[in-house]
């Protein structure tokens, strides 16, 4: 199944945060932080995760946008059971 995440509409943390506990709603996503987030990635099983916009979001979050970017990469390399996909970087 995939799970299509595209921070077009990412102005600050706040609204990432929330946007991504939309996404993931079925884990309990209470966190609005990074260390919150790998624990929910660590538990998805079977997905594929694309990634949209990442431009968008760098140009709002700056160097934020890197830290979210790199968070994804290494749920990738430590659960083998997702994949991450994302687009236009």
């Amino acid at each position: 199944m995939d799970i299509v995440i595209d921070f077009k509409n990412i102005q600050d943390k706040q609204s990432l945060y929330v946007y991504l506990k939309d996404v993931f709603c079925d884990c309990e996503f209470y966190g609005s932080n990074l260390d919150a987030l790998m624990e929910v990635l660590m538990c998805l099983k079977d997905k594929n995760i694309i990634i949209r916009n990442v431009d968008v979001l760098k140009d709002n979050l700056g160097d934020y946008a890197q830290k979210l970017v790199n968070t994804f990469s290494l749920a990738k390399k430590e659960n083998k059971k997702i994949d991450v996909i994302i687009e236009g970087v």
